[in-house]
């Protein structure tokens, strides 16, 4: 290999970053996010997480976020996936999840899941609000 076929790294400022994060959030919202043969959407419409079949014709799992206002929750229904859906490889399941579960919160709350779910609030999902 010569250097001329090497792409180099480009520099990228933080603030072209933070488009290119905020373009690909938007992405994942609007399609989905799709790991392994799994894809997750959020529907803001009813506040669920919905897990879609390879095809992407049936969803055949969703968690109601309406149901997941704090930590407890959120850890029960992570526990919930792990149990009720056995064909998917737990850590993509997990991470599929958790990656439109960061995606909802920001589009809803404009935080983070960390921050929400970590510092201990109550999420209310309809009115977008939370406090401790």
């Amino acid at each position: 290999m010569n250097d001329e076929t090497v792409n180099p790294l480009k520099p990228i400022s933080l603030e072209d970053l933070g488009k290119i994060v905020n373009l690909e959030r938007k992405e994942r919202l609007k399609n989905g996010f799709t790991i392994s043969n799994l894809t997750v959407t959020f529907k803001k419409s009813n506040f669920t997480i919905q897990f879609w079949n390879e095809n992407k014709n049936q969803s055949f799992y969703e968690v109601d976020l309406e149901k997941c206002t704090n930590e407890h929750q959120l850890l029960f229904w992570i526990f919930q996936l792990k149990t009720k859906i056995k064909y998917i490889d737990e850590p993509v399941l997990i991470y599929g999840f958790l990656t439109i579960l960061d995606d909802a919160c920001i589009e809803v709350f404009k935080e983070y899941s960390k921050r929400l779910y970590y510092d201990g609030f109550k999420l209310d999902w309809s009115k977008g609000t939370y406090s401790k």
